[in-house]
Formats: C-alpha cells, sequence, structure tokens
C-alpha cells in the first residue's frame, strides 16, 4: 500500500489544483512518498484545507456560524487530512514490521477500502447534519461508472439541447477540443470547465453555473480516483464501495433521527469531532454500532464493528486473509496460569443469551444507569450486537494470539458488559484476558530492550576492532621509521 503522501497527491492531481504550495518542491517531494519535514506537512495539510474551501469542493456548513463555532472549515479539513494521514503512515509501519507476506493484493486493497469507506461514511454523516444537507440516496454513484466523464459532459450537453458544433461555437474553442472532452479522451482544464457550466445554464430558466461547476470537477475527481482503483480491485468492487459509502451515510442519518437522544446530535462540537477523526473518535461507536445491526450483508457487518476497535488489529488481520494460509504465529509460551481451566477458549463456555437479560431487566424496571444508558443508545444497541460484538473480539484473538491489544479489547470489552450486567464472571474473564495483554507487553519489551543492548554490543566491538587495528598500523608505522633512522 502507498504511504499517505502518495494518496494525498493522487486527490490533488484528480482535483486538479493549482495553489502554488501544493505545486512546490516539497509537496511533490511529499506526493512522491519520500519524508518532509512536520512542519512542512502542516503547511500543506493547511493549503489543502484552504484551496478545497475557496474552489468550493467543500462548502461551510451553515452550523459553525449558528453555534458560534471559533472553527473555520477549511482548518477543519486541513486537520482531518493531517489526522488522516498520520494514522494511515502508522498504521502502514505497524504492518511492515509484523504482518505476514501479502499473495492477493486485490483482497487486501479491498478489504483496507472498505474501512476507508466506513471511515468516509461518518465523516460524510458529520458534514451532512453540519451544513444541513439531506443525506445521498443509497444508489450507486455515477462516478463509479465505467467512462462516467464522457456519459456526464454528454448528458450535460443533450440536456441543454446543444450539438458539439455549437457547443464549439459558443466555448469558442475547436470542434476537436470538444470531441476530445465528450469523448473522455481529455480532460477539461479547470477554466474550460468553468466556461463550459456558464455555456450549459446559458439557455436555462434558473442559471446556476457554479452548482454545474462543482458538480463536474466533483464528478472528474471522483471519477479520476475511481479509475486509479479499477486495475487492483475490479470495476465491480468500486461500484460495490461507492454504493456501500452512500447507502451507510444514509443508514447513519436515519438512524440518528430515529434515537431518542442522539449522541453526537445535540453536540456540535461532536460533529466537528467526528468528521475530522472518523471512526477514531470514541463519539462514533454507537453511530457504528446501530449501523453493524442495520446492515443485512455478513462481510460488511464485521468491517463496521472492526472499525470500532483499533484499526491495527483489523489492518493485519487483512493482510493475514490476504497472504499465505497458517502465517499468523501462536503463542510462543503458556498462559496456562490466567487461561480459564474449564474449556480450551472462552468462546466454547456455554451462557445465557446476554441480550434477553438485558430485554427482561428493561422489562422488569429500570435502574438510574439503565435509564440513562438507553436514553443514549448504548444498551439498546448492546442488546442488538452483543453476540456479534464479542465473536469478532474472539476471533481476532484467535488470529492474532500473540498481539496485546487483541486482547485487551477483549478484556475491556467484557468488564464493560459485566458491569452493565453485573456479572463477576464476565469481569473476571476480562480480567483475564488483560492479565495476558500484561504479559505480552512485558515480553515485547524485555525483547527490545535485549535489541537494543544487543546493537549497543555490536557497535561498541566495532568501535572497539576499528580503535585497535587503527593503533596498531600507527604502531607499525613507528617502527618502521625508526628503523629507517
Amino acid at each position: 500500500l502507498p504511504y499517505s503522501g502518495e494518496i494525498i497527491g493522487a486527490v490533488v492531481k484528480a482535483l486538479d489544483l493549482d495553489h502554488g504550495t501544493l505545486k512546490g518542491r516539497t509537496a511533490r517531494r511529499l506526493f512522491a512518498g519520500k519524508p518532509v519535514s512536520e512542519h512542512s506537512r502542516a503547511e500543506l495539510f493547511a493549503a489543502l484545507g484552504k484551496t478545497t474551501v475557496k474552489l468550493g469542493f467543500v462548502s461551510e456548513p451553515t452550523a459553525l456560524e449558528q453555534y458560534d463555532l471559533p472553527i473555520p472549515m477549511h482548518h477543519i479539513v486541513g486537520k482531518a487530512f493531517a489526522e488522516t494521514a498520520k494514522r494511515w503512515d502508522a498504521l502502514l509501519a505497524l504492518m511492515q514490521s509484523h504482518s505476514a507476506p501479502i499473495q492477493d493484493h486485490s483482497i487486501a486493497v479491498h478489504g483496507f477500502l472498505r474501512l476507508v469507506i466506513i471511515d468516509l461514511a461518518l465523516r460524510l454523516f458529520a458534514f451532512v447534519r453540519l451544513a444541513n444537507l439531506d443525506p445521498p440516496d443509497a444508489i450507486t454513484p455515477a462516478w463509479t461508472e465505467d467512462n462516467s466523464q464522457r456519459k456526464l459532459l454528454r448528458t450535460l450537453a443533450k440536456d441543454a439541447g446543444l450539438t458539439r458544433e455549437e457547443l464549439a461555437d459558443r466555448l469558442k474553442t475547436s470542434d476537436t477540443s470538444v470531441d476530445n472532452w465528450l469523448d473522455g479522451k481529455v480532460r477539461p482544464t479547470r477554466k474550460n470547465v468553468a466556461t463550459l457550466a456558464e455555456v450549459l445554464t446559458q439557455d436555462s430558466p434558473n442559471p446556476n453555473a457554479h452548482r454545474i461547476e462543482g458538480d463536474i470537477q466533483r464528478h472528474f475527481a471522483l471519477a479520476h480516483l475511481a479509475d486509479l482503483i479499477v486495475p487492483v480491485i475490479g470495476r465491480k468492487r468500486v461500484k460495490e464501495l461507492g454504493t456501500a459509502l452512500y447507502r451507510f451515510v444514509r443508514l447513519i442519518t436515519e438512524n440518528v433521527e430515529g434515537m431518542q437522544r442522539p449522541p453526537i446530535e445535540e453536540n456540535p462540537t461532536a460533529k466537528v469531532a467526528a468528521l475530522v477523526c472518523g471512526t477514531a473518535h470514541p463519539s462514533t461507536i454507537p453511530l457504528l454500532e446501530d449501523l453493524a445491526s442495520d446492515e443485512s450483508d455478513p462481510a460488511w457487518e464485521k468491517y463496521i464493528m472492526a472499525a470500532t476497535v483499533s484499526w491495527d488489529v483489523a489492518f493485519q488481520r487483512i493482510a493475514i486473509e490476504a497472504g499465505s494460509p497458517g502465517m499468523a504465529a501462536g503463542l510462543a509460551q503458556d498462559f496456562s496460569d490466567v487461561l480459564p481451566t474449564d474449556s480450551n477458549r472462552p468462546e466454547d463456555a456455554q451462557r445465557s443469551d446476554p441480550s434477553e437479560e438485558i430485554r427482561e431487566r428493561m422489562m422488569q424496571g429500570s435502574s438510574l444507569d439503565d435509564i440513562t444508558h438507553m436514553i443514549h443508545g448504548g444498551t439498546c444497541a448492546m442488546a442488538r450486537i452483543w453476540q456479534d460484538n464479542l465473536k469478532l473480539r474472539y476471533t481476532l484473538i484467535r488470529d492474532f494470539p500473540t498481539s496485546s491489544e487483541a486482547h485487551f479489547n477483549l478484556g475491556s470489552f467484557l468488564g464493560m458488559v459485566g458491569k452493565h450486567m453485573r456479572s463477576r464472571d464476565l469481569i473476571d474473564e476480562g480480567t483475564n484476558e488483560c492479565k495476558i495483554a500484561a504479559l505480552l507487553l512485558h515480553r515485547q519489551s524485555k525483547q527490545e530492550s535485549y535489541s537494543r543492548i544487543s546493537k549497543h554490543t555490536k557497535r561498541h566491538f566495532r568501535n572497539s576492532t576499528g580503535r585497535n587495528r587503527y593503533c596498531q598500523r600507527r604502531l607499525l608505522t613507528s617502527n618502521t621509521a625508526s628503523v629507517t633512522r
């Protein structure tokens, strides 16, 4: 997978941005995947945010003025790029140091992009709510289709009642240029798109050239990015990802509107945080849990729940699925002192359905804590997908038995559920998983310490050997000079 600089470079090219900072030498270095200073990265992200807002790719949401939030939209967009890039690069570095070789790159990239789509859906939902817009229809986006740029321009020219010759005459350009645009051979420049939008709306009763220009530019950019992915995963999967993006934004919006007290709706700051951080922000977990409960596709449901935990575990799992069979490492030592002795794994234990217990508790009479959790939607979501959430965490431990974070995620989840259900068994089980995580972390820190000591010893030996050889050469030279004299 490419690092974030290469991905951002592809986005800048797709958007056809001509900002000075984004065309400089430092920007070209970052977009080529080479390292730049943190100060330069921050400047480039800030310039990217200002340019996208200035050119109308991202509008200023009305809620920022309504709630008197002292955060300009271009700062939010730049921060979103910076946070996502930092998170992506950290995950790739972790994968390169721990994961097995990937055999099927199409499976791997498709899995990674599913997580990205879920993250983008949360960000788009937050933007839709901030800007008071309607969510997109749950359809296959036109920009995922083959030759979509050509189809868009031909449709707009047809709706305006203009032939190729008439369009060229009004644009005051050659017939060849118009033919290349309408045949999808050449993409018109930003200046040509602005002129084209004015010509297409010239005879319209309600002309809105600025909106048409923005629609064309956004369509061109998204189609360009989709075409970059098609050679890797195929057109069919690109359509699936685009359709899922629109569908998820609509589902999340409908779920929030149906809640008694949406956890993010009444807090504009939380919306901004969701727009900047996506799935990395804690306030989005109830939204993801509700989305998973409404999702009928088991594969997408699995990825939605995986997005609620740390992405590094999900990334490594995708790498394992796309790699050679049997590449996952096993535990290097026995943890029998902390694992339950009555079963091979906790998933084999027979328990009553926890969701039924929660429902009975809610029907019999709720405490103040129960009512609070019900209002916030947390208990309702837990009652629907508790088993799936737990099964996912057990699966991650099975695939990554040496991952301390996987064991900690399971332990903390069991502790949370045990606290709400007042189940001592679940709390003890969660404690055992946290003990395993602690042992794994302890072993890892010892290995890292030993590695540092070994490197220091080798360096010291190297330096000592070099000094000894230098002294021997000096002594030999001195003795030779004495004999000569």
